[in-house]
C-alpha cells in the first residue's frame, strides 16, 4: 500500500480495497458474501433485548418476540389481504372427482 500512496496513511477499510479485484475473480459478486441482512437482524434482536425487563434465559425471550412479531406481521398482512381474496369451503357433492386424473 506504501508503495501506491506514500504520501498518503490510509486506514485498513482502504487497503481493503485493494483486494476486492482478487475476490471478485475468486468467489463473484460481493453480495453473494454480504452480511447486511444478518446485522439487521441483529440490530433488531438488540432492540429487543434491550427493551426486556428480565435477564434470565434471553435466547428464548428473544425468539419468542421475534415470534410474535412475525406473527402480527403476517397477519396484517393477511387483513390486507382479506379485502381482495375471498376464501369459503369447498363443496364436496359439486366436486366430479372423475374427470380428474390421478398418476
Amino acid at each position: 500500500t506504501k508503495k501506491v500512496f506514500p504520501h498518503i496513511t490510509l486506514k485498513p477499510k482502504h487497503h481493503l480495497l485493494l483486494h476486492y479485484t482478487m475476490v471478485l475473480r475468486k468467489i463473484g459478486p460481493v453480495s453473494k458474501i454480504s452480511c447486511e441482512r444478518f446485522e439487521a437482524k441483529h440490530r433488531e434482536l438488540k432492540k429487543i433485548a434491550n427493551n426486556v425487563s428480565t435477564r434470565k434465559n434471553i435466547p428464548l425471550t428473544l425468539a419468542k418476540k421475534c415470534q410474535m412479531q412475525f406473527v402480527a406481521r403476517c397477519l396484517s398482512m393477511q387483513r390486507a389481504l382479506d379485502d381482495r381474496i375471498s376464501m369459503s369451503r369447498p363443496n364436496f357433492d359439486t366436486l366430479n372427482v372423475e374427470t380428474y386424473t390421478f398418476s
